[in-house]
């Protein structure tokens, strides 16, 4: 529910400060760490002192963690003010989700001890060789009496040297396989030291002070406690720990498109070029317009995503992967239109706008961990053929429900359930409600219409729908020719149904809250245009440049949704459906001098 997300943020908003200003979660204090490829120790700190770490852990074992959007809200707080620190305390969260997923009651019990005195953690997945192929992973973990051996190095890991736990995917069979590998957790002030063999810092692009590293294992010996479920069901717990650690990377991306938003639009109406504010130039009206709107649709998305871990936990096998693979890609859109606007200043590293470069830097690191975007298309692109062949079927009888509990995953008012671990699959087996459930949404939508621009959102909401259709077609063609979902042409349509799903996302929530959502947020000009802009840059719906450049509605449109982003800055509010106060969001140290009435 709303209010106690916004609640939530805006103490922990509080807690922090204004990011402009002085103090240990500023972005002068970000980049001080940066240019030393420093860690932000001082950030990392201010996070523990606040109870960030609570968030971590779930209620049964003495936290606050029982549903994802709240989460979703505090990490977008910790993200717009540096990504290097919040991206090293999400992985200390990534680090416990296999305990979490499938540990013992004195596993999760160690686990929440450890995160509720502030310590921190990882997953360590990859190798240097062999990459996110975990099923070519060479670290062992043999079994000797009363316990294992660990041998080998885990690379490219964060937190790996400054961290205290690990939950390192090892090979428990020589065969390797499905059921060779298990998580074995690791608490380093429980194993001989002198085994442990640190790997050297990477020096990175972007979240330069990160603890970007490694750890070697030299005859680790750990009990037999430290097998995390059972013993050759590691792979199933790493892929049900990425369905929850993929969706809350939506986070750092959020969080970043909104500082670089803040600041732009900052910069715009301060700005004199040729005798005006450069917000004045239409062009330049619609760069900002179009990255608020992406925010909008990954917002939205997002929210489905996050709250799909309680309504639709079963199907997060691909709701999860496109989160990850669109939310990032929206944002970084967002950011670079942001870039134009500013100019010259977003390479500069001083002045108001210094923490631009960063934080543009740091989100281009984001489509690239908990599996690439390349990865997480894979996965939709595998599950299409079945997922095509169910909604062809289940419609039948199963098309209400469906949309119901997409709209209840949607609505950002209605209560949850808490998260359900037990329900979490490897696999959608057909399932898609919020693609399943769009035509129930795209009626309701239709039989509200009773203005221009509602008739406009339905209009496009039926676009979509019949895109979605057009789609299922498309791997009914080639499934008949027997083309292998892993072909580029597979990918192809993943692709677009992930631009589908987000759409679909869109519709859900304007259909289930938009008459109640703040701010103007719910008016229907916001989604009619988000879903404008979504269909038109994904290739959904194809037509020519001039389309909408003297349609009365669209304009009248874009002038609202103009002023709305002009009024959640003023009133330093979060550019999101879910718009709660942003500590220090008024502006960049300047007082803006274009408003819009």
């Amino acid at each position: 529910m709303v209010d106690p997300i916004r609640d939530e943020a805006e103490a922990l908003e509080s807690a922090l400060g204004d990011p402009s200003a002085a103090g240990p979660s500023g972005f002068a204090a970000a980049l001080e760490a940066d240019e030393t490829d420093r860690f932000p120790q001082a950030a990392f700190d201010a996070l523990v002192e606040s109870g960030y770490f609570r968030n971590f852990v779930p209620v049964d074992v003495g936290g606050r963690l029982a549903r994802f959007d709240h989460l979703l809200a505090l990490g977008r707080v910790v993200a717009r003010r540096d990504l290097a620190a919040a991206i090293a305390a999400g992985q200390c969260l990534l680090g416990a989700l296999p305990v979490w997923l499938g540990g013992t009651d004195a596993q999760r019990a160690h686990l929440a001890s450890l995160l509720l005195a502030g310590h921190s953690g990882s997953l360590a997945l990859t190798e240097e060789d062999h990459g996110s192929d975990l099923n070519c992973n060479r670290v062992t973990a043999r079994k000797v009496p009363h316990g294992y051996v660990l041998d080998g190095t885990k690379w490219a890991i964060n937190n790996a040297t400054r961290g205290r736990y690990l939950s390192v995917h090892a090979r428990t069979s020589a065969d390797g396989g499905n059921r060779g590998f298990s998580i074995v957790f690791v608490d380093k002030e429980e194993v001989d030291p002198t085994s442990l063999v640190a790997v050297p810092k990477i020096k990175t692009q972007g979240i330069r002070g990160a603890d970007i590293s490694g750890l070697g294992f030299r005859g680790t010996f750990v009990p037999e406690t430290a097998i995390v479920g059972k013993e050759g069901h590691g792979l199933d717990l790493v892929l049900k720990t990425m369905q929850v650690s993929r969706t809350m990377c939506a986070a750092f991306s959020l969080g970043a498109a909104d500082t670089a938003l803040r600041m732009t639009l900052d910069f715009a109406r301060r700005r004199h070029l040729y005798g005006a504010h450069v917000y004045a130039l239409e062009t330049v009206r619609t760069s900002l317009r179009d990255s608020f709107l992406r925010i909008l649709v990954a917002d939205a998305l997002a929210t489905v995503g996050t709250r799909s871990l309680s309504v639709l936990p079963e199907q997060m096998s691909v709701t999860s992967a496109i989160v990850k693979m669109l939310v990032p890609e929206l944002a970084n859109e967002a950011i670079r239109e942001c870039s134009v606007v500013l100019g010259a200043r977003h390479y500069f590293r001083e002045g108001p706008y210094a923490a631009f470069t960063k934080l543009s830097r740091d989100a281009q690191l984001i489509p690239l961990f908990d599996g690439s975007s390349s990865v997480n298309r894979s996965i939709v692109a595998a599950q299409l053929p079945r997922i095509a062949a169910a909604r062809a079927e289940e419609r039948k009888n199963l098309g209400p429900a469906m949309g119901t509990r997409a709209r209840t995953a949607a609505d950002v008012h209605a209560p949850l359930e808490p998260f359900d671990r037990s329900r979490l699959r490897t696999s959608n087996r057909g399932s898609d409600d919020v693609l399943g459930g769009l035509d129930e949404s795209v009626e309701i939508l239709t039989g509200r219409a009773g203005q221009d621009a509602e008739y406009r959102l339905a209009e496009r909401a039926r676009e979509l729908l019949s895109a979605r259709r057009a789609l299922d077609a498309e791997v009914r063609v080639l499934e008949s020719r027997n083309v292998e979902p892993s072909s580029p042409a597979f990918a192809v349509l993943a692709s677009r149904y992930a631009y589908l799903f987000a759409g679909a996302c869109l519709v859900h929530l304007a259909a289930a809250a938009g008459p109640r959502l703040e701010a103007g947020l719910g008016e229907a000009d916001v989604a009619s245009l988000a879903l404008r802009l979504l269909l038109e840059e994904s290739g959904l719906v194809r037509r020519e440049p001039t389309a909408f450049l003297e349609d009365p509605v669209d304009r009248d449109s874009e002038a609202k949704v103009d002023r709305l982003l002009v009024l959640l800055a003023d009133d330093a509010r979060l550019f999101s459906f879910v718009p709660f106060h942003v500590a220090g969001g008024r502006s960049f140290g300047f007082a803006p001098e274009v408003s819009l009435a």
